[in-house]
């Protein structure tokens, strides 16, 4: 089966590559690794049930891998079916990072994902691997790669409140 997924090897910008740190040498997959490096990133984007995980394993499999997801809806224990998240037959042996990580009812961010991701990326980077990062929330890959920044503050419930009794007309 051929796919048609848009694959793109990116080179993370200064902020990802600033926040990481890694040893010497190389690892045996062209990745350089210096106290400031730029690392070589796999991103699969696309929409849910087009064959992203299938390629993501794939390329793991192939070039020594593990793969971090940036689906919102993945990070949530618990919501299996309805967000299509991969098997343990599906992963073939590759490990799955940002699955399963949060309950239903805490509040994950783009932020958050960010810091998660950087310190899985940095973790599999440190062990000679590849990070392959694959998932459906464009904001999440957009902004782990520098090219967006989430929001630096704290929610404001009280203000979520005042706004969400309001009608749509009065907004």
């Amino acid at each position: 089966m051929k796919m048609s997924i848009p694959l793109e090897v990116a080179r993370p910008k200064a902020p990802l590559g600033a926040r990481l740190s890694a040893g010497a040498t190389s690892n045996g997959t062209d990745i350089p690794k210096t106290p400031y490096f730029k690392a070589r990133i796999v991103t699969i984007l696309g929409p849910t049930a087009s064959g992203k995980s299938d390629l993501a394993v794939a390329i793991a499999r192939r070039f020594g891998g593990e793969v971090i997801s940036a689906d919102s809806r993945q990070v949530y224990k618990g919501l299996d079916i309805g967000t299509d998240k991969v098997t343990d037959e599906e992963k073939r042996g590759v490990p799955h990072h940002l699955i399963d990580i949060v309950d239903p009812c805490v509040i994950y961010t783009a932020a958050d994902f960010v810091r998660d991701a950087e310190n899985a990326i940095a973790d599999i980077i440190s062990r000679d691997k590849l990070p392959i990062v694959a998932g459906g929330t464009l904001f999440y890959i957009e902004a782990l790669l520098g090219r967006k920044t989430p929001a630096g503050v704290p929610r404001d419930i009280e203000l979520r409140e005042q706004l969400e009794a309001l009608s749509t007309e009065a907004l």
